[in-house]
């Protein structure tokens, strides 16, 4: 059977990614294309159809009526295609994930949870994609993401698997040479490990010390760092005060690798997410990782 008109299947991916987002630069950033490239494919899809689909402005680019109902067509059969071409994946049995985190996450929770996670689904593959800069990533490099983040951010599924609570820890061997009663105003003049955060997403010690009434941050000795896993492995080895995010350094400390140094608890802003993207199909197996990471949270969580 003789498929006809049908348009090049690039011209409409880049046509859907273009009506999705009224813009012609997220589409080219989302496909890896430029501007130009998509205005090309754009203009050759409109030369065949013989009619405008968009109508553009120097501020704005909108879709021309013919354009809606031709999108959302061309999204549904694209769906459908994803669709389809999941499940033949999934019987020829190449059941797959990207799962995108950072690198904190990665090392520090994610990966003695994925050699448990080997265990039930021993044909699994997985992808990580390592990024500290969740704006940084494309929702075409991944199916899943774990972050934390100030707020759950648009254009995706997103579940808190926890809260934040951070609060100062050390080794035991450090702890034992700090006083029993320790202040805040005396965990300041001890050699504190910190994190370097260009992003501002992460609580910091500035935000904890000010939760125990010390509003004047000046530490005396410091250990700077853009690698959590690095502090993290410092204060395991009792180089200093560590500002523990629980959830993260949960094994660490049922381990009793690290101890609290402090009582005093913050509630950062933020939450740990599972974003999965709005836009794409969402495979079984996508389902079937998801619920099994909500499910080990739960368990780490009753354990702890």
């Amino acid at each position: 059977m003789q498929i006809e008109p049908l348009p090049p299947l690039n011209t409409l991916i880049a046509f859907e990614c273009v009506a999705r987002y009224c813009s012609f630069s997220r589409a080219a950033d989302e496909l890896n294309l430029t501007q130009s490239a998509i205005s090309r494919q754009i203009l050759q899809l409109e030369e065949m159809l013989g009619c405008k689909l968009f109508t553009r402005s120097q501020r704005q680019v909108s879709l021309t009526p013919r354009g809606e109902a031709f999108a959302a067509e061309i999204r549904k059969s694209l769906g459908d295609i994803s669709h389809s071409t999941a499940e033949v994946m999934g019987w020829s049995g190449l059941p797959q994930v990207t799962l995108a985190c950072t690198s904190a996450m990665g090392q520090l929770w994610l990966s003695s949870r994925l050699s448990r996670l080997r265990e039930s689904l021993p044909d699994l593959q997985i992808r990580l994609k390592i990024s500290d800069s969740f704006s940084s990533l494309k929702t075409s490099e991944f199916d899943m993401a774990i972050f934390y983040l100030r707020e759950a951010p648009e254009g995706f599924h997103a579940e808190a698997l926890f809260d934040e609570i951070c609060y100062p820890m050390c080794s035991p061997a450090f702890a034992k040479t700090l006083s029993a009663n320790i202040t805040a105003e005396e965990i300041i003049h001890q050699r504190l490990l910190i994190q370097d955060d260009p992003q501002r997403e992460w609580t910091g010690w500035r935000d904890w010390f000010s939760s125990q009434g010390v509003h004047h941050f000046a530490p005396r000795l410091t250990w700077r760092a853009n690698s959590y896993p690095f502090l993290v492995q410092a204060a395991v080895q009792g180089d200093g005060i560590l500002l523990g995010w629980e959830g993260l350094v949960q094994d660490s400390m049922r381990s009793g690798q690290l101890v609290a140094a402090h009582p005093g608890k913050l509630a950062a802003a933020g939450k740990c997410y599972l974003l999965i993207p709005e836009d794409r199909y969402v495979r079984p197996i996508i389902r079937t990782v998801s619920q099994w990471l909500k499910d080990n949270i739960d368990e780490c969580q009753m354990q702890g």
